[in-house]
């Protein structure tokens, strides 16, 4: 029971920390915001991104687990690749990052898994690079952080709550003063992508069974 006590004492001051966190806003604008925060030990900043779509749930899981359309609406992205379905809840996928040249593209091998708060509805994707499942590739190189998640948090009248917040590293020989704006412009292009894909009829028609939609 004292280890218990312990633990749930740690969750909230990392909650509590989490929450007041220095996230300094970057961008606002086509109803999009982007933070980003320093990251202990890290040149590279972590970003949190959010928007509200009106939208189901089902709709943008789909979306968020259609690999063929991935290149479509994340911003410089070349491609991902279904490694693994281990579950309709959770897959290791292959993900390509286009970089302009001379600077080489990226690879990541990310676990995504899915779940659900049986209360608030709330769906989150956990996303958490598995560097090595994977031998490196020699036209790429390997990432070997890409740890994040999407939070879609269902919201009165049909709308939802978008949030992605990622931290990324790299890999390889990449200068800070490029790094980070690049992926505060991917950021940004990618949710303003999402708002546009998203209202296609073939995510707006599906009907998730693992998915519990609000009444």
């Amino acid at each position: 029971m004292r280890g218990i006590r312990i633990g749930l004492l740690l969750l909230l001051l990392w909650s509590c920390g989490d929450a007041l966190a220095d996230w300094q806003l970057i961008h606002d604008e086509e109803a999009i915001q982007v933070f980003t925060r320093p990251v202990l030990g890290s040149p590279i900043r972590e970003l949190r991104g959010t928007t509200t779509v009106h939208s189901s749930l089902s709709a943008l899981v789909a979306l968020l687990q259609d690999a063929d359309a991935n290149a479509e609406w994340v911003y410089h992205s070349g491609g991902v690749k279904v490694l693994q379905r281990i579950s309709e809840r959770e897959s290791m996928v292959y993900a390509i990052t286009e970089a302009p040249w001379p600077i080489a593209d990226r690879d990541a091998i990310i676990r995504f898994s899915l779940t659900q708060n049986p209360q608030t509805l709330a769906v989150t994707i956990a996303m958490t690079a598995v560097p090595d499942y994977l031998p490196p590739q020699p036209s790429y190189v390997r990432m070997p952080v890409f740890q994040g998640f999407w939070l879609l948090q269902p919201r009165p009248h049909g709308d939802v709550d978008v949030v992605c917040q990622l931290h990324a590293e790299p890999g390889g020989v990449l200068p800070t003063w490029l790094a980070n704006p690049a992926a505060e412009r991917a950021a940004f292009r990618t949710l303003a992508n999402l708002r546009a894909i998203i209202t296609q009829p073939k995510y707006q028609e599906q009907r998730l069974a693992f998915i519990t939609e609000p009444k």
